[in-house]
């Protein structure tokens, strides 16, 4: 096992790992050597492997037997996401965007809601995320094809266009750097449009 680890071949070792494990719980197999196994192998797969469905089924599979949720609910939203990618099925991504919404991950929770078709979990999410250009946009983006309505689609391009430019000149909220107060920026933008 530990040999595998030190000629770098992580995914064996973390599958003997793992059945070691399983065979070590139902054996009765001292309870410290299984947690150490079952750590080793998520701090192997955790810093050293590309994600891939097998090797985040592995690190679940660990994380789960340590007690670790946080770590166990991110490599299932990443497997979901995988499935969701290589399949296109909705209901994969919406469970994804349900598991970053849980870590409060929004940004990439916005983005599962969105290819999830669930637009207005997605404005919710992106809004938390504080992405609030993106926000505004889907809402009158979302609004254009509900009214179907040209005018919210020219509306958004124009905000989003204009937030753009007073950001590229340097005329931003203090929270990314700028010196301006948010109602001094929104003003800035009523003038521009």
């Amino acid at each position: 096992f530990e040999a595998l680890f030190n000629k770098e071949q992580v995914l064996e070792a973390a599958k003997i790992g793992r059945e070691f494990h399983k065979i070590g719980v139902q054996s009765g197999y001292n309870p410290q050597i299984l947690d150490d196994v079952c750590s080793r192998s998520k701090e192997k797969l955790s810093d050293d492997v590309k994600p891939t469905l097998e090797t985040l089924e592995l690190l679940s599979y660990f994380s789960r037997h340590l007690g670790d949720a946080e770590t166990h609910l991110q490599a299932d939203a990443q497997r979901a996401e995988l499935r969701a990618q290589a399949s296109g099925k909705k209901i994969l991504w919406k469970i994804a965007a349900q598991a970053w919404d849980k870590l409060g991950n929004y940004s990439r929770s916005g983005a599962a809601w969105e290819h999830a078709g669930e637009i207005l979990e997605s404005i919710q999410a992106y809004h938390k995320a504080g992405q609030i250009r993106k926000t505004q946009q889907m809402m009158l983006d979302w609004l254009g094809v509900k009214h179907n309505d040209p005018k919210c689609f020219e509306v958004a391009t124009k905000l989003e266009s204009t937030i753009f430019d007073l950001v590229k000149s340097g005329i931003k909220t203090k929270d990314i750097g700028g010196d301006r107060t948010t109602l001094e920026f929104t003003k800035q933008i009523t003038d521009n449009l």
